[in-house]
Formats: structure tokens, C-alpha cells, sequence
């Protein structure tokens, strides 16, 4: 598998090729969902609004081989170093210090044919916290990933790949128009003192 990073507003980032077997993944979400061993690992799913639903990686780490099944670290673990990644190349390309990644969480979303929905957006303006969302079913069509709203920046992701966004932007999550969206995201901190933009920008 190849990552290929692509520089696409200031300080965000887009990751393709993140994750491979994108429809594996969904159906294996949906499956563990219903193994009560599976709920030791990963929370099952509730409810955010009318429209989204969420789940909890609750561990992240495994101290041996014993220690969880091999279908949950193939899940956990798909998403665990897509992030990881991701997060270290951004730190490279913009030579900051930055935080470990905080807790992942799974959503899933309606699509446009399901309902009147409507694209809520990110607006905490936090200069220190930066969001990344993993990508695994993604469409083409329907509402598009809004990079910064006031900018009207948007972009649409390809399945299985990677948006990193810092939070200082008012942005949206995506909503696929015939299916349901399936989509991880989790957060970092950037040291504010040591930002220094590559050439790469």
C-alpha cells in the first residue's frame, strides 16, 4: 500500500491509499458490533443525532497475542496505523511537535436518500487541536468534506483515505448520497511555539 500525501489548504492535509479492503471493513464494523467479546474492545454503536451513529476503540494497545481476538486487531489496528501515519508525516512536512493521537472513535452516518439532512460543522476554533477523518466508503456525490466553510474549500475524499484538518477551521463531515458513510476520526495537539511550514506548502 502507498500513502501519498497531497498538501490541500494551509495547514490541512490529504492522505490517499490509507486503508486497503474499504468494504471488508465495513462489514467487518457491523459484525463485531454484534459479538459481545468484541464489545470489550470496541464500544457498540449509539446514537449522536437523528442521523449518526458512533462506537468507541476502547484499547488501543494489546499486550500479547492472547489478548484480543484476531479480527478485532485486524480492525483496530487498520485504523490505528492509518492515523499513526498520517500523523507522523504531517509532523515531518511541517516540522512540528506534536501530541499522541487521542481516542478513535467509528461513525456512521445516513445518506442524502435517507432523509432531509444537513451538514453540521466543526466551529470551536481551538488553535491547538487537530482533527483527522479516516474515509472508508466515501462517494462522489451527495455533500462534499467542507475544508473551511467561510472559504467555501471543500474537497471529496476517495474511499480509504485521509483528511487532517486543524480545528481553527469551521469544517463539515461528509454525507454520501446513496449509502451509508462508515468513517473514523480521532484528534491531535500541535505545540504552537514550533511551527515551521516545510517548502513542501
Amino acid at each position: 500500500m502507498m500513502f501519498l500525501p497531497y498538501p490541500i489548504y494551509e495547514e490541512c492535509m490529504y492522505f490517499k491509499n490509507v486503508l486497503s479492503e474499504k468494504d471488508k471493513l465495513v462489514d467487518l464494523i457491523e459484525e463485531l458490533n454484534l459479538d459481545k467479546y468484541s464489545t470489550e474492545k470496541i464500544s457498540q454503536w449509539q446514537r449522536l443525532t437523528n442521523d449518526i451513529m458512533f462506537k468507541k476503540i476502547k484499547s488501543l494497545n494489546f499486550k500479547d497475542s492472547q489478548d484480543v481476538d484476531k479480527k478485532n486487531r485486524y480492525l483496530i489496528n487498520s485504523f490505528k496505523y492509518a492515523f499513526l501515519f498520517c500523523m507522523n508525516e504531517y509532523k515531518k512536512i511541517y516540522n512540528q511537535v506534536i501530541s499522541d493521537i487521542n481516542d478513535i472513535y467509528i461513525y456512521k452516518s445516513n445518506a442524502v436518500s435517507e432523509g432531509n439532512l444537513n451538514q453540521e460543522f466543526n466551529i470551536n476554533n481551538n488553535e491547538k487541536n487537530i482533527s483527522m477523518y479516516l474515509f472508508i466508503n466515501s462517494e462522489n456525490s451527495g455533500m462534499p468534506f467542507y475544508i473551511d466553510k467561510q472559504k467555501d474549500i471543500y474537497i471529496w475524499p476517495e474511499p480509504g483515505s485521509l483528511v487532517i484538518v486543524p480545528d481553527k477551521f469551521s469544517h463539515s463531515e461528509l454525507i454520501n448520497k446513496d449509502k451509508k458513510l462508515y468513517f473514523a476520526k480521532s484528534k491531535f495537539q500541535k505545540d504552537q511555539n514550533l511551527i515551521r511550514c516545510s517548502n513542501l506548502i
